[in-house]
């Protein structure tokens, strides 16, 4: 594992999600081409960002 993401240094977190929530996550990984799901969960907090 890389030390930084996007330039900011990366910490260790563990989610317990609802299946919904998996399924949800996998479907805006695929959109979003994010090669994981806390790849997914960075590029939607930068869209979010953004708007």
């Amino acid at each position: 594992m890389r030390d930084t993401s996007y330039g900011e240094k990366k910490e260790k977190l563990n989610l317990t999600v609802t299946p919904t929530v998996k399924k949800w996550l996998k479907q805006q990984q695929k959109l979003l081409g994010a090669t994981s799901l806390s790849d997914t969960l960075e590029k939607l907090s930068r869209l979010g960002q953004a708007g």
